[in-house]
């Protein structure tokens, strides 16, 4: 049972298709990390349209690439993007895909030892809005991850009292409509299998959070958003089975 505040209702379509074609030729996890770092560059509007879409892969998605794979196979990887999107507006048959861009596909090992899920791993986002739902079920895709937001009190309560979430993450860099204490007593009495996270510790609200929460005996991990996104997907990784 999902609750919040805010319904996301995002038109994922094409974010699918250009992750799609980005699994076609990187690994998964390059390609969790490249659409997540894309999506926070480009901001709250997430590309919806073929001209909104074409321009993110030219753009912001093009720019995560070039830190990960170097200029020429960047550029092999958003220009296969953009082909993608346009056979699909023409309804032709999918391009090649370029083989110079393809990058090893081994996963590591999960990082923590606690239950495992074969469906999508259901992440609770504290946060202030949506973005951060929008961007992870980009960047992962429906079949690795279900995430909501929870927006207020009533929504962290009832999320962790009828969801029983297998992660709880916090979300420093948009505060939800919370206090810290208030949020670290709730917390404090989340279900045993669930993972609680601060991301962003070195923000004030962070930094807040894991006092009030050692203080009141809640178990909280943090990341430091200074280390990239690829911690924080590795987590949501780690607790699915597939």
């Amino acid at each position: 049972m999902r609750r919040s505040s805010e319904s996301v209702s995002t038109d994922q379509t094409g974010l699918r298709l250009v992750r799609e074609a980005l699994e076609g030729v990187l690994a998964p996890e390059v390609v969790s990390q490249v659409m997540f770092e894309a999506l926070e560059a480009q901001g709250d509007a997430i590309p919806s349209n073929e001209v909104q879409l074409v321009a993110f892969a030219r753009g912001p998605l093009h720019k995560a690439l070039l830190t990960r794979l170097g200029m020429q196979n960047a550029s092999v990887a958003s220009e296969h993007v953009v082909a993608l999107l346009e056979a699909a507006r023409m309804k032709r048959p999918p391009p090649p895909l370029p083989p110079s861009a393809s990058v090893s596909r081994n996963r590591g090992e999960p990082t923590l030892a606690l239950p495992a899920y074969s469906e999508p791993v259901e992440v609770m986002v504290v946060a202030g809005g949506g973005a951060m739902v929008s961007r992870l079920d980009a960047a992962l895709g429906s079949g690795r991850v279900s995430p909501w937001a929870a927006i207020g009190v009533d929504d962290v309560r009832a999320g962790l009292r009828d969801a029983a979430p297998a992660i709880v993450l916090v979300d420093a860099a948009d505060v939800p409509a919370v206090d810290v204490w208030t949020l670290a007593s709730l917390l404090a009495a989340a279900p045993a299998t669930a993972v609680c996270v601060v991301w962003g510790v070195e923000l004030p609200f962070g930094r807040r959070l894991v006092q009030a929460a050692r203080s009141v005996g809640a178990e909280i991990g943090w990341l430091s958003r200074r280390d990239g996104v690829e911690p924080l997907l590795d987590l949501i990784r780690s607790r699915q089975t597939k």
